[in-house]
């Protein structure tokens, strides 16, 4: 059983502060969620790929993969221990097949390693090497500045890393502004909905207890319900029954 990550102490805010509404954060559905990936595996850090990959994978919150430690991970019932956040207990999350095989592969390998073109000053354009280590032992995502508060990264780091790559976006149908760290958990509920997961097992696994939440994430589009419709013989029969057939006139 892997040592419990300890329990961190939440900054608390000073004064008052004015929240300003983002709306809901674009869930890249269909092939926009690969393209994502591509983007940041190709323009940004592999820390950031990395905890991509695990919030969609596990569905949580950016904060919640930046809270993991080596230690969440129990490789022997493939399960991922997520600690306390927002009212939530710590709980363990059985990871999808896939992740575990993908996750496995990194921890083995020590992490990820990318090679890119650079332009670097009168050098010119040079091979670089982006890497994130899968460390033995703390913080999947160590903080790196000396002034850091905390021991890890935040979900400022994050936010400053996809405003940077959101240029890089050129399918029309992303709306740049609507991507954010969230946009892995978002995609990753609209992948339950569309596979017709029960709702409240889906609620479960991705911690939320209000059925109002539930039903603003993830939202299926008209095709995927659509999809939905057409797979589903019952419905199918009935409509059978109840529309007319042609020369039925």
């Amino acid at each position: 059983m892997p040592r419990r990550p300890a329990r961190e102490i939440p900054r608390r805010l000073v004064g008052k502060q004015t929240v300003k509404r983002k709306g809901k954060a674009d869930p890249l559905l269909g092939d926009s969620w690969q393209e994502w990936l591509g983007i940041i595996k190709d323009h940004g850090p592999m820390w950031l790929y990395a905890a991509t990959i695990i919030s969609h994978a596990c569905c949580l919150r950016i904060t919640e993969t930046l809270m993991l430690t080596a230690e969440s991970f129990d490789w022997y019932r493939n399960v991922v221990v997520v600690p306390p956040l927002k009212g939530q207990e710590e709980t363990e999350k059985v990871m999808p097949s896939r992740a575990v095989t993908l996750f496995n592969d990194w921890w083995r390998n020590g992490g990820l390693r990318v090679s890119r073109m650079k332009k670097q000053g009168n050098r010119g354009i040079v091979p670089v090497e982006e890497t994130w280590t899968w460390p033995a032992q703390g913080y999947l995502f160590p903080a790196t500045r000396k002034d850091s508060k905390l021991k890890r990264r935040t979900k400022d780091s994050v936010a400053k890393q996809i405003a940077k790559l959101r240029k890089n976006i050129t399918n029309a149908t992303i709306k740049k502004e609507k991507v954010r760290s969230h946009s892995a958990r978002h995609r990753s509920i609209n992948d339950m909905k569309a596979a017709g997961i029960d709702r409240e097992v889906g609620k479960q696994y991705a911690r939320i207890r209000d059925d109002g939440v539930w039903a603003g994430y993830g939202r299926l589009s008209a095709f995927q319900a659509g999809t939905a419709m057409h797979n589903n013989h019952a419905l199918q029969m009935a409509w059978v029954n109840a529309i007319p057939g042609p020369g039925n006139l």
